[in-house]
């Protein structure tokens, strides 16, 4: 049943907890990387694209 769940959610758009683990580990590594200032301007371009996608 889990994974029934699991794949109607990718099928949604929605990452599986693994995938969000990864996305969580690199974003973790990028933000270390970052200042405050290149931080909020990464997230807007983010936001941007994704949106845009939309």
């Amino acid at each position: 049943m889990a994974e029934i769940v699991d794949q109607s959610l990718e099928l949604y758009g929605v990452k599986s907890k693994a995938n969000a683990m990864d996305l969580l580990d690199k974003a973790r590594g990028c933000a270390a990387a970052l200042d405050d200032e290149a931080a909020m301007q990464l997230a807007i371009r983010e936001v941007a694209a994704h949106r845009a996608r939309r």
